[in-house]
């Protein structure tokens, strides 16, 4: 959640206090002298924009100025402040704008039952009321949508996953949080998102990725229409996906010791949004939100896809992409078939596909030769037939390996959790039976 905080100049020191106490709640805080205001523009403009671009706001009123009313004489707010903290009522709503009071100051009568915080008190009195205001801001908070490169760091990954305790990842391949290399090997930015992934998982936080199914139809659409892989990247998009769940297998084990734990699973549905739900402590749950990056096909530049986030105050919404989310949790699956990696960048791209319950089929044609780099471990039985051509098919056993060759009308089982790899001679038909059994 960001939150402004405006003062005058004299009090600039408590409104720096009061953004220590917020940031210790999980927020993100603007206070007005840190270089937010854009140079050669109008101060009513930027003020304007920032009221935009945050959640909520704090205006501290102190003893500024000196007011004489009536013949007598006051201490009050300054002129600027008070008007900033109506431009703000008017653009967050009044419930989500607070006002803390320094000093015996006059109000202005618009503002009388107006409950105020009171600085002048110790800090853990101010923290305890600025957490109750943040427990009852507006239950419609409002939804704003930016750039993806925007939301993420307003506020930032670190900030949103502070008090986290559980962290639900819906996405194509994640590769942000499991394996930055995948994105561009000198993304900065990717490795800092790995890094912290790493960190929590120390400190305790459980994480639940949902990726979508290599050789799937999802997997299709994802790198062809959706997924924007930069220059620099170590695979491309058609690779991506298939890389990303061998490497969140491989993180799963590395970190089995660590307090924190990682589950996976993979669906078939064509993602319309990445989606992250994070959980937090129950002394934090008010902080509870849910993060939605548009999937918008044919992107030049994946920064660029629209983004917002919504928290748990906003009940309609957060429960709408909450209850989603969790559902497509709930429906995945945790075994995946694997797409072939293939010689000379040729794919097997014809072929029929069906499935009933827990039995997948395909019929696949192969015009050339290809064949897997890697061994891969499967989680399921695996039926081939070989309806025309050949085919090598290596299995690794207790450290042995043994080497089949198979042709036209021959057929092979491979159990669950077998290592195999595929030469497929070209010209080559086959049925391919996977059973989750």
């Amino acid at each position: 959640m960001e939150i402004f905080i405006g003062s005058s100049k004299e009090s600039v020191q408590l409104a720096h206090n009061i953004a220590s106490i917020l940031e210790k709640e999980g927020c993100c805080t603007k206070v007005w002298d840190e270089s937010l205001f854009v140079p050669s523009t109008f101060t009513l403009e930027n003020l304007e924009r920032i009221a935009k671009e945050v959640d909520a706001a704090v205006f501290v009123f102190a003893s500024d100025d000196k007011l004489w009313y009536r013949g007598n004489e006051f201490f009050t707010v300054r002129d600027n402040v008070l008007f900033e903290a109506g431009l703000f009522m008017g653009s967050l709503g009044i419930t989500n704008v607070c006002i803390c009071t320094s000093g015996e100051i006059k109000i202005s009568t618009d503002l009388h039952g107006f409950i105020t915080i009171t600085c002048d008190k110790d800090s853990n009195n101010l923290t305890a009321e600025l957490r109750l205001w943040l427990n009852n801001l507006k239950s419609s908070l409002q939804i704003k949508m930016f750039s993806r490169s925007y939301v993420d760091n307003h506020p930032t990954l670190e900030q949103r996953w502070k008090y986290a305790k559980e962290v639900i990842i819906v996405n194509y391949a994640a590769t942000s949080f499991i394996s930055s290399n995948l994105i561009a090997s000198e993304s900065v930015y990717s490795h800092k998102i790995e890094d912290l992934f790493e960190r929590k998982i120390h400190e305790g936080t459980n994480f639940k990725f949902l990726l979508t199914s290599p050789g799937s139809y999802a997997d299709y659409d994802a790198a062809t229409y959706k997924m924007c892989v930069v220059a620099n990247s170590d695979v491309n998009a058609r690779d991506a996906i298939t890389t990303a769940a061998k490497v969140i297998r491989e993180k799963s084990r590395k970190y089995e010791a660590e307090k924190g734990v990682i589950e996976y699973k993979f669906t078939d549905i064509a993602l319309p949004y990445a989606g992250m739900l994070v959980i937090n402590d129950e002394k934090y749950s008010y902080m509870d939100h849910v993060k939605i990056d548009i999937y918008s096909p044919l992107l030049l530049n994946d920064r660029n896809r629209r983004s917002f986030i919504v928290y748990k105050s906003n009940k309609e919404n957060y429960d709408f992409f909450c209850d989603n989310i969790s559902k497509m949790w709930a429906e995945g699956q945790k075994y995946i078939s694997y797409k072939p990696h293939v010689f000379n960048d040729i794919t097997a791209d014809r072929y029929e596909h069906f499935k009933c319950g827990n039995i997948e089929c395909k019929f696949e044609v192969y015009d050339e030769e290809i064949g897997f780099d890697n061994n891969v471990d499967i989680y399921f039985s695996c039926f081939f037939i070989i309806i025309a051509g050949e085919m090598d098919v290596t299995l690794k056993k207790e450290k042995r390996n043994t080497l089949i060759h198979l042709k036209t009308g021959d057929a092979i089982v491979i159990p669950r959790q077998t290592y195999y790899s595929l030469k497929i001679q070209s010209k080559t038909r086959l049925l391919k039976i996977v059973s989750q059994y």
